[in-house]
C-alpha cells in the first residue's frame, strides 16, 4: 500500500477537508502539476504574472482537480515515516514519493528536481550529514507558505517554497495501527508530469 494517514486534512474548493469528508463526485483537490526537471529548477517560476492585450495573466500550474478513487486501508502492516519540522508533519509509507528538490551547494547545474520515495530521501540524507566530507547536496521539499519572499513581486519561484530536509526531521515508525489514504489522480500525457495534493496536519501545510 501507498498513503498517508488519515489524519490529514486535504485541501479542496471548498476548503480544508478530512479525506471520510471528501466526495468524489463533488469535490476537488487543491493540485500542483509538478514537473520532473535536470536542470536546475531553483529559478522555476512557480506562479508568473504577465501582461496580454492589457490584461493581466497569472499562469500556474495549480488546478482543483476531481479525483478519480478514494483508496482506504484499514489494517496498516506497512513501514512509515513522519517528517516534522517547521514547515511539515506528516506521516506516510516509506514507499510514497515527494516533489523534492536535489540542491547542489557548489554546483547549480547540478540541480535536479524529482519524485523520490522516502526510503531514498531519508537515505541520502543520512549518508549526506554521516559523510566525513563536507555536505554537497541538500534535499529540499515544498510548501506553500512563502519562506524566502521579496515584495512586492505578484510571482515567485520554487526556491521561495522550498524547505530543507534534514536527518533530525525523519523518525521511522514502528506502529502498526494508522489508517492510510490515498487518492486516484487522472493521467497526464507526459510521464515526467504528476499531480501532486496539498495538505495540512497540526496546521501545517505542504505539498505531497
Amino acid at each position: 500500500m501507498i498513503g498517508i494517514t488519515e489524519d490529514h486534512e486535504f485541501k479542496t474548493r471548498d476548503g480544508w477537508k478530512f479525506f471520510h469528508e471528501i466526495d468524489i463526485k463533488k469535490d476537488e483537490l487543491y493540485c500542483w502539476r509538478f514537473k520532473a526537471i535536470d536542470d536546475d529548477p531553483c529559478g522555476l517560476w512557480y506562479c508568473d504574472s504577465y501582461e496580454q492585450n492589457g490584461n493581466q495573466i497569472t499562469d500556474s500550474a495549480n488546478f482543483y482537480i476531481s479525483p478519480e478513487k478514494k483508496c482506504f486501508y484499514s489494517k496498516n502492516d506497512c513501514d512509515l515515516f513522519q517528517i516534522k519540522n517547521n514547515y511539515i508533519d506528516t506521516i506516510v509509507t516509506s514507499n510514497y514519493s515527494i516533489p523534492i528538490v536535489m540542491e547542489h551547494y557548489e554546483n547549480r547545474y547540478d540541480n535536479s528536481s524529482n519524485l523520490e520515495p522516502l526510503t531514498f530521501i531519508y537515505e541520502h540524507v543520512y549518508v549526506s550529514e554521516q559523510s566525513d566530507t563536507e555536505e554537497e547536496f541538500g534535499v529540499s521539499a515544498f510548501t506553500e507558505t512563502l519562506i524566502n519572499h521579496n515584495p512586492p513581486h505578484k510571482w515567485y519561484c520554487w526556491k521561495d517554497l522550498m524547505f530543507k530536509l534534514k536527518l533530525s526531521h525523519f523518525e521511522r515508525l514502528t506502529t502498526r495501527d494508522k489508517k492510510i489514504v490515498c487518492f486516484s489522480m487522472p493521467e497526464l500525457i507526459d510521464k515526467n508530469v504528476s499531480w501532486r495534493i496539498y495538505v495540512r496536519r497540526n496546521g501545517k501545510e505542504f505539498w505531497l
